[in-house]
């Protein structure tokens, strides 16, 4: 995000996918690759 914007372009595109990945992080994904990003787009939020 912070490059989005230190390049002057919109992050628009990035910050769903970058909510993804930190969620997927906070899941326990962290060392799952972006392949896993499908998975949590599928499955709702986790309230734990």
């Amino acid at each position: 995000m912070d490059a989005c914007r230190e390049l002057g372009i919109s992050a628009d595109l990035m910050k769903p996918i970058h909510n993804l990945i930190v969620r997927g992080v906070a899941e326990g994904y962290g060392a799952d690759g972006l392949s896993r990003l499908a998975e949590l787009i599928q499955k709702p939020e986790s309230t734990v």
